[in-house]
Protein backbone atom coordinates (compact mmCIF):
# COMPACT_ATOMS: atom_id res chain seq x y z
CA UNK A 1 0.00 0.00 0.00
CA UNK A 2 3.04 2.43 0.67
CA UNK A 3 4.15 1.60 -2.60
CA UNK A 4 1.56 2.69 -4.30
CA UNK A 5 0.25 5.70 -2.27
CA UNK A 6 4.27 6.85 -3.38
CA UNK A 7 3.89 5.74 -7.07
CA UNK A 8 1.14 7.74 -7.11
CA UNK A 9 2.34 10.89 -5.43
CA UNK A 10 5.14 9.99 -7.98
CA UNK A 11 3.13 9.93 -10.90
CA UNK A 12 1.53 13.50 -9.96
CA UNK A 13 4.57 15.21 -9.47
CA UNK A 14 6.22 13.74 -12.69
CA UNK A 15 2.64 14.23 -14.85
CA UNK A 16 1.99 18.40 -13.34
CA UNK A 17 5.95 18.99 -13.93
CA UNK A 18 5.89 17.44 -17.83
CA UNK A 19 2.22 19.39 -18.30
CA UNK A 20 4.06 22.83 -17.26
CA UNK A 21 7.42 22.03 -19.15
CA UNK A 22 5.50 21.69 -22.23
CA UNK A 23 3.43 24.63 -21.68
CA UNK A 24 6.85 27.23 -21.21
CA UNK A 25 9.55 28.23 -23.55
CA UNK A 26 12.59 26.39 -22.12
CA UNK A 27 14.90 28.83 -24.03
CA UNK A 28 13.37 32.02 -22.35
CA UNK A 29 13.59 30.07 -18.77
CA UNK A 30 17.09 29.19 -19.37
CA UNK A 31 17.58 32.87 -20.37
CA UNK A 32 15.99 33.82 -17.08
CA UNK A 33 18.17 31.90 -15.28
CA UNK A 34 21.29 33.12 -16.75
CA UNK A 35 20.23 36.69 -15.93
CA UNK A 36 19.32 36.07 -12.28
CA UNK A 37 20.61 38.70 -9.78
CA UNK A 38 22.96 37.12 -7.73
CA UNK A 39 22.41 39.37 -4.32
CA UNK A 40 18.36 38.19 -4.99
CA UNK A 41 19.75 34.55 -5.21
CA UNK A 42 21.67 35.07 -2.05
CA UNK A 43 18.79 36.71 0.04
CA UNK A 44 16.31 33.89 -0.67
CA UNK A 45 18.37 30.98 0.97
CA UNK A 46 19.08 33.79 3.67
CA UNK A 47 15.74 33.69 4.46
CA UNK A 48 14.90 29.92 4.44
CA UNK A 49 17.38 29.65 7.10
CA UNK A 50 16.11 31.96 9.08
CA UNK A 51 12.86 29.99 8.75
CA UNK A 52 14.12 26.94 10.66
CA UNK A 53 14.39 29.62 14.11
CA UNK A 54 11.03 30.45 13.56
CA UNK A 55 9.88 27.44 13.32
CA UNK A 56 11.75 26.45 16.11
CA UNK A 57 10.19 29.34 17.89
CA UNK A 58 7.19 28.10 17.12
CA UNK A 59 7.38 24.77 17.97
CA UNK A 60 8.73 25.76 21.35
CA UNK A 61 5.51 28.08 22.37
CA UNK A 62 3.06 25.25 21.45
CA UNK A 63 5.14 22.95 23.59
CA UNK A 64 4.58 25.68 26.31
CA UNK A 65 1.18 25.48 26.09
CA UNK A 66 1.37 21.94 26.79
CA UNK A 67 3.71 22.86 30.12
CA UNK A 68 6.70 21.40 28.42
CA UNK A 69 10.15 23.62 28.26
CA UNK A 70 12.62 22.97 25.69
CA UNK A 71 15.57 25.27 24.78
CA UNK A 72 15.01 26.76 21.76
CA UNK A 73 18.74 25.90 20.08
CA UNK A 74 17.92 21.97 20.59
CA UNK A 75 14.41 22.27 19.23
CA UNK A 76 15.58 24.24 15.85
CA UNK A 77 18.38 21.36 15.65
CA UNK A 78 16.13 18.51 15.97
CA UNK A 79 13.66 20.37 13.27
CA UNK A 80 16.19 20.81 10.85
CA UNK A 81 16.97 17.00 11.07
CA UNK A 82 13.71 16.68 10.50
CA UNK A 83 13.50 18.73 7.40
CA UNK A 84 16.43 17.06 6.03
CA UNK A 85 14.57 13.56 6.29
CA UNK A 86 11.35 14.82 4.84
CA UNK A 87 14.06 14.68 1.82
CA UNK A 88 13.95 10.92 2.07
CA UNK A 89 11.13 10.25 3.21
CA UNK A 90 7.83 11.34 1.16
CA UNK A 91 5.70 12.83 2.96
CA UNK A 92 6.06 15.26 6.73
CA UNK A 93 5.54 11.67 8.21
CA UNK A 94 8.98 11.19 8.94
CA UNK A 95 10.33 14.08 9.75
CA UNK A 96 7.63 14.52 12.48
CA UNK A 97 8.09 11.08 13.81
CA UNK A 98 11.56 11.88 14.69
CA UNK A 99 10.81 15.06 16.07
CA UNK A 100 8.25 13.35 18.45
CA UNK A 101 10.80 10.81 19.16
CA UNK A 102 13.68 13.46 19.89
CA UNK A 103 11.20 15.17 22.71
CA UNK A 104 9.93 11.87 24.04
CA UNK A 105 13.52 10.87 24.91
CA UNK A 106 13.94 13.75 26.73
CA UNK A 107 11.81 12.78 28.68
CA UNK A 108 8.37 13.84 27.83
CA UNK A 109 5.79 12.17 27.88
CA UNK A 110 5.03 10.14 24.28
CA UNK A 111 1.50 11.29 23.91
CA UNK A 112 2.26 14.44 24.70
CA UNK A 113 5.31 14.74 22.56
CA UNK A 114 3.34 13.60 19.55
CA UNK A 115 0.39 16.48 20.17
CA UNK A 116 3.03 18.69 20.15
CA UNK A 117 3.81 17.95 16.85
CA UNK A 118 0.26 17.45 15.70
CA UNK A 119 -0.59 20.72 17.28
CA UNK A 120 2.11 23.03 16.06
CA UNK A 121 1.19 21.36 12.24
CA UNK A 122 -2.85 22.13 13.23
CA UNK A 123 -1.77 25.99 13.98
CA UNK A 124 0.86 26.80 10.90
CA UNK A 125 -1.90 25.42 8.64
CA UNK A 126 -5.06 27.51 10.44
CA UNK A 127 -2.58 30.38 9.56
CA UNK A 128 -1.78 29.58 5.85
CA UNK A 129 -6.01 29.89 5.61
CA UNK A 130 -6.85 32.42 7.71
CA UNK A 131 -4.16 34.59 5.65
CA UNK A 132 -5.26 33.27 2.28
CA UNK A 133 -8.95 34.14 2.93
CA UNK A 134 -8.50 37.48 4.31
CA UNK A 135 -5.80 38.60 1.94
CA UNK A 136 -6.65 36.98 -1.30
CA UNK A 137 -9.98 39.08 -2.16
CA UNK A 138 -8.56 41.98 -1.07
CA UNK A 139 -5.87 42.13 -3.41
CA UNK A 140 -7.55 40.52 -6.19
CA UNK A 141 -11.73 40.91 -5.84
CA UNK A 142 -13.62 37.74 -7.08
CA UNK A 143 -10.63 35.55 -7.15
CA UNK A 144 -11.45 32.36 -8.69
CA UNK A 145 -11.56 29.67 -6.17
CA UNK A 146 -11.89 32.81 -3.07
CA UNK A 147 -14.50 30.65 -1.61
CA UNK A 148 -13.25 27.62 -1.75
CA UNK A 149 -10.15 28.92 0.67
CA UNK A 150 -12.90 30.75 3.26
CA UNK A 151 -14.44 27.17 3.11
CA UNK A 152 -11.36 25.61 3.65
CA UNK A 153 -10.94 28.29 6.89
CA UNK A 154 -14.14 27.23 8.74
CA UNK A 155 -13.08 23.20 7.73
CA UNK A 156 -10.21 24.00 9.56
CA UNK A 157 -11.67 25.72 12.72
CA UNK A 158 -14.70 23.09 12.80
CA UNK A 159 -11.75 20.27 12.48
CA UNK A 160 -10.69 21.86 15.73
CA UNK A 161 -13.98 22.51 17.22
CA UNK A 162 -13.83 18.44 16.24
CA UNK A 163 -10.85 17.48 17.87
CA UNK A 164 -11.65 19.72 21.09
CA UNK A 165 -14.61 16.69 21.82
CA UNK A 166 -12.64 13.90 21.17
CA UNK A 167 -12.51 12.71 25.01
CA UNK A 168 -16.04 12.78 24.67
CA UNK A 169 -16.14 8.89 23.60
CA UNK A 170 -18.32 6.32 25.46
CA UNK A 171 -16.75 4.93 28.91
CA UNK A 172 -16.97 1.42 27.05
CA UNK A 173 -14.07 2.54 24.39
CA UNK A 174 -12.01 4.17 26.64
CA UNK A 175 -10.35 1.36 27.61
CA UNK A 176 -8.44 0.76 23.81
CA UNK A 177 -4.94 2.95 24.15
CA UNK A 178 -5.99 4.97 20.74
CA UNK A 179 -9.13 6.19 22.26
CA UNK A 180 -7.40 7.14 25.33
CA UNK A 181 -4.79 9.22 23.37
CA UNK A 182 -7.82 10.74 21.23
CA UNK A 183 -8.68 11.88 24.76
CA UNK A 184 -5.82 13.17 25.42
CA UNK A 185 -5.24 15.68 22.48
CA UNK A 186 -8.79 16.83 22.85
CA UNK A 187 -7.36 18.00 26.29
CA UNK A 188 -4.38 19.50 24.95
CA UNK A 189 -6.21 20.67 22.04
CA UNK A 190 -8.62 22.80 24.26
CA UNK A 191 -5.18 23.92 26.35
CA UNK A 192 -4.01 25.50 23.80
CA UNK A 193 -6.74 26.52 21.34
CA UNK A 194 -9.48 27.68 24.03
CA UNK A 195 -6.34 30.29 25.98
CA UNK A 196 -5.78 33.37 23.89
CA UNK A 197 -2.90 33.45 25.94
CA UNK A 198 -1.75 30.25 25.26
CA UNK A 199 -2.47 30.59 21.45
CA UNK A 200 -1.08 33.87 20.75
CA UNK A 201 2.26 33.31 20.71
CA UNK A 202 2.36 30.22 17.89
CA UNK A 203 -0.39 31.83 16.23
CA UNK A 204 1.76 35.26 15.65
CA UNK A 205 5.02 32.88 14.90
CA UNK A 206 3.07 31.00 12.07
CA UNK A 207 2.04 34.32 10.68
CA UNK A 208 5.81 35.45 10.53
CA UNK A 209 7.02 32.27 8.97
CA UNK A 210 3.78 32.57 6.36
CA UNK A 211 5.58 35.81 5.26
CA UNK A 212 8.99 35.00 5.85
CA UNK A 213 8.41 31.98 3.01
CA UNK A 214 6.88 34.59 0.75
CA UNK A 215 9.57 37.04 1.36
CA UNK A 216 12.01 34.24 -0.11
CA UNK A 217 9.95 33.28 -2.95
CA UNK A 218 9.58 37.02 -3.93
CA UNK A 219 13.39 37.18 -3.26
CA UNK A 220 13.98 34.86 -6.02
CA UNK A 221 10.87 36.42 -8.58
CA UNK A 222 12.40 39.31 -8.01
CA UNK A 223 16.06 38.63 -8.85
CA UNK A 224 14.21 37.12 -12.55
CA UNK A 225 12.76 39.87 -13.08
CA UNK A 226 9.08 39.49 -11.99
CA UNK A 227 7.44 42.32 -11.98
CA UNK A 228 5.96 41.95 -8.31
CA UNK A 229 6.16 43.93 -5.17
CA UNK A 230 6.16 42.56 -1.61
CA UNK A 231 2.28 42.80 -1.01
CA UNK A 232 2.18 40.32 -4.08
CA UNK A 233 3.96 38.05 -2.44
CA UNK A 234 2.57 38.27 0.67
CA UNK A 235 -0.51 38.02 -0.41
CA UNK A 236 0.05 35.10 -3.52
CA UNK A 237 2.66 32.96 -2.01
CA UNK A 238 0.72 31.48 1.04
CA UNK A 239 -1.88 29.41 -1.16
CA UNK A 240 1.16 28.03 -2.92
CA UNK A 241 2.29 27.15 0.39
CA UNK A 242 -0.99 25.95 1.37
CA UNK A 243 -1.10 23.86 -1.29
CA UNK A 244 2.54 22.55 -1.53
CA UNK A 245 1.34 21.15 1.61
CA UNK A 246 -1.25 18.78 0.81
CA UNK A 247 -0.16 15.21 0.30
CA UNK A 248 -0.27 13.98 -3.26
CA UNK A 249 3.32 14.91 -4.40
CA UNK A 250 6.61 14.12 -3.43
CA UNK A 251 7.85 17.34 -1.75
CA UNK A 252 4.97 19.34 -3.15
CA UNK A 253 6.89 19.11 -6.44
CA UNK A 254 4.27 19.73 -9.36
CA UNK A 255 1.62 21.06 -6.95
CA UNK A 256 3.85 23.99 -5.99
CA UNK A 257 4.61 24.62 -9.36
CA UNK A 258 1.17 24.56 -10.59
CA UNK A 259 0.34 26.60 -7.51
CA UNK A 260 2.95 29.14 -8.47
CA UNK A 261 1.93 29.72 -12.01
CA UNK A 262 -1.82 29.91 -11.13
CA UNK A 263 -0.82 32.56 -8.50
CA UNK A 264 1.52 34.72 -10.23
CA UNK A 265 -0.14 34.50 -13.11
CA UNK A 266 -2.89 36.53 -11.12
CA UNK A 267 -0.84 39.63 -11.08
CA UNK A 268 0.62 39.22 -14.80
CA UNK A 269 3.50 37.12 -14.16
CA UNK A 270 4.47 34.93 -17.54
CA UNK A 271 4.11 31.02 -16.65
CA UNK A 272 8.08 30.50 -17.59
CA UNK A 273 8.97 33.23 -15.03
CA UNK A 274 7.00 32.12 -12.55
CA UNK A 275 7.62 28.15 -13.35
CA UNK A 276 11.33 29.14 -13.23
CA UNK A 277 10.51 31.06 -9.70
CA UNK A 278 9.08 27.89 -7.88
CA UNK A 279 11.69 25.46 -9.16
CA UNK A 280 14.40 27.84 -7.75
CA UNK A 281 12.15 27.75 -4.55
CA UNK A 282 11.85 24.21 -4.52
CA UNK A 283 15.78 23.95 -4.69
CA UNK A 284 16.50 26.78 -2.44
CA UNK A 285 14.27 24.78 0.39
CA UNK A 286 16.38 21.66 -0.84
CA UNK A 287 19.61 23.07 -0.69
CA UNK A 288 18.63 25.21 2.71
CA UNK A 289 17.74 21.58 4.11
CA UNK A 290 20.98 19.64 4.00
CA UNK A 291 22.79 21.17 6.76
CA UNK A 292 19.85 19.03 8.99
CA UNK A 293 21.59 16.28 7.69
CA UNK A 294 24.76 16.83 8.97
CA UNK A 295 23.49 17.49 12.60
CA UNK A 296 22.01 14.11 11.94
CA UNK A 297 24.95 12.16 11.00
CA UNK A 298 27.16 14.08 14.19
CA UNK A 299 24.17 12.73 16.31
CA UNK A 300 24.26 15.83 17.84
CA UNK A 301 20.46 15.82 18.95
CA UNK A 302 20.13 12.63 19.93
CA UNK A 303 23.28 12.16 22.33
CA UNK A 304 22.46 16.20 23.80
CA UNK A 305 22.15 15.61 27.74
CA UNK A 306 18.75 17.81 29.12
CA UNK A 307 19.59 21.09 30.25
CA UNK A 308 19.90 21.50 33.99
CA UNK A 309 16.76 23.14 35.60
CA UNK A 310 14.71 22.88 32.90
CA UNK A 311 10.91 21.72 32.83
CA UNK A 312 11.07 18.75 30.38
CA UNK A 313 8.31 16.32 31.84
CA UNK A 314 4.73 16.03 32.03
CA UNK A 315 2.74 14.25 34.19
Amino acid sequence: MKVLLWAMKLAVSVGLMAWLIHRVDLTEVAARLRDVSVPMLILAPALMMLQALISGERWRQVLLSLDVAMPLGWLVRVHWVGAFINLLVPGAVGGDAYRMWQVHKRGVLLVTAINGVMLERIVTVLSLTIMVSALLPALIPDVPGEWGFRLLAVAGIGGIGCLMVLDRAPPALRRWRLVRGFATLAEDTRRLFLSPRRLLLPMAWSFIGNANLALSAFALAYGLGADLTILDALVLVPPVVLVTSLPISISGWGTRELAMVTALGLVGVPPDLALTTSILYGLTTLVTSLPGGLLWLANSAATEAPAAGSSETRG
